[in-house]
């Protein structure tokens, strides 16, 4: 039979093993929680390729932040966007 310190050490293995699966989802999705995204994880998170994104951003339909030679695009305007509807551009 296990002691009370056995059974409470086999809980606390059972509750790490659960956050540390949580965390790695969400290391995983990092993009869905930052509000800035390069170009590979705004393409990423819209499921589109470069060159689609490349068009938006041509055409005016999704602004962009230039840092340092990156490219950066607000996640909150890519899901307004969404949203909305609004951009009249099939890709």
């Amino acid at each position: 039979m296990k002691t009370n310190i056995e059974e409470l050490s086999s809980k606390i293995d059972v509750l790490n093993n659960k956050v540390n699966t949580i965390t790695e989802s969400l290391q995983s999705n990092n993009s869905v929680c930052k509000r800035w995204l390069r170009t590979d994880e705004a393409c990423d998170y819209l499921s589109i390729s470069s060159s689609q994104l490349q068009v938006l951003k041509n055409e005016g339909v999704l602004p962009v932040k230039k840092l340092g030679g990156t490219n950066y695009y607000d996640r909150r305007i890519i899901d307004k966007m969404l949203e909305d509807n609004s951009c009249g551009v099939s890709i």
